[in-house]
């Protein structure tokens, strides 16, 4: 049997049964939850590997590397981006994000291989303290307190926190405050159990049943990168003619679009949308053409004009007395937009925008997600979701 051979030249234990499905239905399920299609989106995927044990136990420190190779393969994309983190009692080292430009899932793998950590950090005493490791590496990806599109597979021996051998130390435990913050801003998803087995590097030994734990973290507010579906395989380049062809029809689909759009711009002068209805507030569009604009606040409201507020609903957390979407009509193109303030996520269906949306004739339930500061800086920010139902006729 052939020894397979590192990075560094050494000679690397053997592993095999590496299956990651259950951690890319784990990965699938955490994006879905937040409202995100994982199919129709790309991501920061960072893969935060435990390391304390890579010095004496070669052949799981194998198998947590075969197994995030083949979460790579199962899962991402061209467009995603693999991140690669190593900690123990603390996240000890960081590999900025790759992004993936391969042909096929080996080829992607192959673009990170060379990052996987294949030791443990420089004078490692054991132990693995989960939580602050966890911290270290959200600051260290700074990710922000509005929507994010990272998504953290942490790769170990157990989820639970150890201090090393002799009791050295102490761990940062679930109640710290900068915990606490994380858990705040991201969902920390229960833990999978992944089973393979590994051999020793001669080959003599018996195949050892062996298992690693992963699990999932995601912001709370988060959002893709809008991509083609998973897995579209790449068309091959067509020939000269037929893509002459292809441009011809396309600038003769465009000149007939403008030619359509034009006709209807000269030819009518009736507004797309003339009334909106916000909860218990009717609105009439102006029919003389200005610009004009109206509120949807939180409740307590006290500032602008009443008359053009509508208090949102709230479905989750303190939503702050101010304003937090505007309905804007643009007199000269004719449309509503709907316009977010700043912090202000807004959500329809499975679209998340944190910048103005066009508004369309009909019954529109929006999703409006934000944190609420206090004066008080001791006092945390809290996250809050609301609701807005539009109806435009």
């Amino acid at each position: 049997m052939e020894l397979a051979v590192g990075a560094l030249g050494q000679a690397v234990p053997h592993v095999r049964k590496i299956d990651a499905s259950p951690l890319v239905e784990r990965i699938r399920a955490a994006v879905t939850d937040r409202g995100v299609d994982p199919d129709m989106n790309r991501f920061d995927l960072v893969f935060a590997f435990m390391t304390s044990h890579f010095g004496s136990d070669p052949g799981h420190a194998e198998g947590l590397r075969q197994l995030a190779s083949d979460c790579i393969k199962r899962f991402a994309d061209n467009g995603d981006r693999v991140g690669i983190a190593s900690w123990e009692m603390d996240m000890w080292d960081w590999k900025p994000a790759v992004a993936f430009v391969a042909a096929s899932p080996e080829a992607r793998v192959s673009q990170v291989r060379s990052l996987l950590p294949r030791t443990p950090r420089a004078g490692s005493i054991g132990g693995h303290d989960t939580e602050r490791s966890l911290c270290s590496l959200w600051d260290k990806l700074g990710v922000p307190a509005g929507q994010s599109d990272v998504v953290v597979v942490v790769l170990g021996t157990e989820e639970a926190s150890m201090l090393p051998p002799g009791g050295q130390g102490n761990l940062l435990g679930a109640d710290a405050p900068s915990y606490a913050s994380l858990t705040r801003s991201a969902t920390r998803h229960p833990a999978v159990r992944l089973a393979f087995e590994s051999s020793k590097t001669d080959g003599t030994d018996a195949w050892t049943p062996r298992t690693a734990t992963a699990f999932v973290v995601v912001p709370r507010l988060l959002a893709g990168r809008p991509a083609p579906k998973r897995g579209t395989e790449v068309q091959p380049f067509p020939p000269l003619w037929v893509r002459m062809l292809l441009w011809f029809l396309g600038v003769l689909a465009v000149l007939v679009s403008m030619g359509v759009v034009a006709k209807r711009l000269v030819g009518s002068h009736t507004p797309r949308i003339g009334n909106l209805k916000v909860g218990d507030r009717d609105w009439q569009i102006p029919v003389s053409g200005e610009s004009c604009k109206w509120s949807v606040v939180g409740e307590g409201f006290a500032g602008g004009d009443p008359d053009r507020c509508a208090v949102a609903d709230t479905l989750d957390g303190p939503v702050p007395p101010s304003v937090l979407v505007e309905l804007r009509f643009d007199g000269k193109a004719r449309t509503v937009t709907v316009a977010p303030m700043q912090g202000i996520t807004l959500k329809k269906g499975a679209t998340v925008c944190s910048g103005p949306m066009t508004l369309e004739p009909g019954s529109t339930t929006f999703r409006v997600t934000g944190r609420t500061v206090s004066p008080d800086p001791l006092t945390p920010e809290e996250m809050f979701v609301a609701a807005i139902k539009v109806g435009a006729s």
